[in-house]
């Protein structure tokens, strides 16, 4: 009997040790947050609500970064282009682009809100290869 009550005190102090750790985890469909007119960064498949809106912003991927890789001579400056998802009562996707002399390519507007890509980091280097998940936007 003392072996039963021994397992069973076992068993509730284990029970209770998962789910404290289970609370202290952060589920990852979980965004963090932000006000307006704050520079914000994120990582490919990240995803940040506004702060007082409906408003999320998700940076779904990177659809092109032909930059001319530091240490390389370019006859063309490249560009990047990342796609957002931008969501309140429906996901409208939007693309901006990174290149040099063109600050308007990296600005797009809706409805009340104006977005704009102020960085996309890692700059690219010669011989040396990129991960997907590296990547982050401000």
């Amino acid at each position: 009997m003392k072996k039963l009550h021994l397992l069973a005190v076992l068993f509730l102090c284990g029970s209770c040790f998962l789910a404290c750790n289970k609370e202290e985890e952060t589920p990852e469909s979980e965004t963090d947050s932000f006000g307006l007119n704050e520079e914000i960064a994120m990582k490919v498949g990240g995803s940040i609500k506004v702060d007082d809106t409906d408003l999320t912003l998700a940076f779904m991927e990177l659809a092109e970064d032909s930059r001319c890789p530091e240490g390389v001579e370019c006859f063309w400056e490249g560009r990047a282009v990342v796609k957002l998802e931008v969501g309140d009562e429906e996901n409208v996707v939007i693309e901006l682009t990174s290149r040099a002399g063109h600050p308007d390519l990296a600005v797009d507007t809706l409805g009340n809100y104006v977005y704009q890509l102020l960085e996309v980091t890692p700059y690219p280097e010669e011989g040396v290869e990129i991960a997907t998940e590296e990547y982050e936007i401000k």
